[in-house]
């Protein structure tokens, strides 16, 4: 035992007893992002160089983690190291918006972080998860004149006025959110708090269209998911009814509708399934291992597999004669049952399909998308084409399932 791992064994007990200091953010200086990701977990400690006792000390301001989800499993090393810095940035926006940072990753070797005559650590300044510049902000600023209650909850938090009436002037979903202190304003900006987050505020419609195109149409968006949209705005803005105005943008968005991929059977089972002709198709059916259950039917029906013909007779539901004479009466009954249960099944199902959807009704003047499925003429890859093509304006209509269309 050498001097030397006695007193790092010291350094790592002091480490793990004692709790870290945590420093208060300084905004005038810069930030150094470590991020670190393994096979189970990812991490993310924001730290500081400030001036403490005279002295420079470089202390830590947060630190973040999260298990992966089973689906970044899957991931090689290079795309957990870019998931965890992607992750560190959203989670630390808060701080990161508009600073400048550096970000050390634990494999600074890694080939999506070394360019050509650059160094293995690359500082990122001032880093945007958009396209919006300073203007954006600019205009956000001179767009409070004018909304009226923009306005006013500027004019009410600037001066700290307490004027009652003029509070009063306010709709009642700002005058409510005024009341419960989640307004503040800061640098000319409206933000709105709610929970853990405080958001910049938006009024104009203009500036609005512009925010839901940054958060599900840009190029760092992709075209998300509502729910993944809703982050992204959740974590950016506020506005009044900003649920139902990014739920209407995204059903309305043309390109997820021709992107929207077909999920399930081609056709629903409002189409009739086949029954077995034979006997020996039945028992065929009927001794197989279904996907569904990991059985048989017979093993789910009886507890036992029938290894002989007539054994599948032998059950409560026929009444089993012991004369030869009877057998094409009980074979009757058998199938009888059989039809019976099959149709019981199949309405069964039909109920189920019709519950969760319904014909479309068409009209003269509609425009619908056309499913580019069974389209055996489009050249290249299919993966990488729209699963629908339009819209077209419905011309005619001829009878329930037929339309013209004006190409």
């Amino acid at each position: 035992m050498t001097q030397e791992r006695i007193q790092a064994y010291k350094n790592i007990r002091y480490a793990l007893t004692n709790a870290p200091l945590l420093l208060m953010p300084d905004w005038k200086l810069p930030f150094k992002l470590y991020i670190d990701a393994c096979g189970e977990d990812l991490g993310a400690a924001l730290h500081q160089v400030q001036i403490v006792n005279d002295k420079t000390y470089e202390g830590t301001i947060c630190f973040i983690s999260r298990q992966i989800k089973p689906t970044e499993a899957i991931y090689g090393d290079s795309q957990m190291e870019c998931l965890c810095l992607v992750w560190a940035l959203e989670k630390l926006y808060y701080y990161l918006d508009g600073s400048v940072f550096e970000a050390l990753p634990n494999k600074p070797e890694n080939p999506a972080y070394v360019q050509t005559g650059a160094k293995p650590q690359i500082p990122i300044e001032g880093i945007n998860i958009t396209n919006v510049g300073t203007e954006f902000f600019e205009e956000v600023r001179d767009s409070y004149k004018l909304d009226k209650n923009c306005n006013i909850l500027t004019s009410l938090i600037d001066k700290d006025c307490k004027d009652a009436a003029l509070a009063n002037s306010l709709d009642d979903i700002w005058k409510t959110s005024y009341d419960n202190g989640r307004c503040h304003l800061f640098n000319g900006t409206l933000y709105h708090r709610s929970e853990h987050t405080c958001v910049m505020v938006m009024c104009i419609i203009l500036l609005i269209s512009k925010i839901l195109l940054e958060c599900h149409d840009n190029i760092y968006s992709g075209h998300l998911s509502e729910d993944r949209t809703m982050e992204r705005i959740q974590t950016w803005t506020w506005w009044p009814s900003w649920g139902k105005h990014f739920i209407e943008y995204c059903h309305s968005c043309d390109r997820c509708q021709k992107a929207n991929k077909a999920t399930g059977k081609i056709f629903g089972l409002m189409i009739n399934i086949q029954e077995p002709s034979t006997p020996c198709i039945g028992i065929s059916l009927k001794t197989s291992i279904h996907a569904s259950t990991s059985n048989t039917p017979a093993i789910l029906e009886k507890g036992w597999n029938p290894k002989h013909p007539i054994e599948t007779l032998k059950k409560d539901l026929v009444e089993i004669h012991p004369t030869a004479s009877s057998f094409k009466l009980l074979l009757d009954k058998v199938r009888h049952h059989a039809k019976q249960s099959m149709n019981n099944a199949f309405e069964y199902d039909k109920q189920k399909w019709d519950k969760s959807h319904k014909n479309l009704e068409f009209k003269v003047g509609d425009s619908i998308l056309f499913s580019t499925l069974s389209f055996n003429n489009i050249e290249g890859p299919k993966k990488l084409k729209d699963s629908f093509a339009g819209p077209f304006i419905i011309k005619a209509l001829h009878g329930t399932n037929a339309v013209q269309v004006e190409l």
